[in-house]
């Protein structure tokens, strides 16, 4: 918090998709980078003896989120660079997508939401890995539906031909809580 890093990614998710201990970081273009330690789980979270996660009297902020059956999703697609690309069964229509490409260290961070974004093709977002504007994919980049999401896009950044690609994935009207719990019905 009083010095600047690199924010890491890390999760299950990475794990599969690119091997053990593996990670990216949310502010930069990299493909997988590997990790120092073992990997962790939905119980522990490996903190790394450098500046990025785990530096000796440094305080830092830790997001942690996991699959919520109907609220959100977290995994990884692996791309066909073709505008019948992959579906991905999330279990609910997305309000937000976040995808990057971690094999691939050229490719940027995209954020897709449904607030600015409310129909098909789904195709402005945002990279929050630079300062560029909002932009607008003109070949079209998703199909949302009732349970999930289908890249439609052909070109080589979200969709590039046998990459691994890493989502998140929150859901527009949540079919459960937090906690696994349904939502109550006005």
């Amino acid at each position: 918090m009083t010095d600047s890093a690199n924010w890491a990614v890390l999760g299950h998710a990475l794990n599969t998709a690119g091997g053990a201990n593996k990670y990216l970081q949310l502010n930069t273009e990299i493909a997988f980078g590997m990790a120092g330690q073992g990997a962790g789980d939905e119980f522990v979270i490996p903190l790394y003896g450098d500046a990025t996660t785990n530096e000796s009297g440094k305080e830092y902020v830790t997001y942690c989120f996991a699959d919520s059956p109907g609220f959100s999703k977290f995994g990884y697609y692996v791309g066909n660079e073709n505008a019948d690309g992959p579906f991905n069964n999330l279990g609910f229509k997305p309000a937000i997508i976040i995808i990057k490409n971690g094999t691939d260290a050229s490719t940027p961070w995209y954020i897709f939401d449904s607030t600015r974004d409310p129909y098909n093709p789904v195709k402005q977002n945002l990279n929050p890995n630079d300062t560029s504007i909002e932009e607008t994919d003109t070949n079209g980049t998703w199909d949302w539906v009732s349970n999930g999401a289908q890249m439609t896009s052909a070109g080589t950044n979200p969709n590039k031909d046998n990459s691994k690609i890493l989502y998140m994935a929150w859901a527009e009207n949540p079919f459960a809580t937090l906690y696994g719990g349904q939502t109550t019905a006005r």
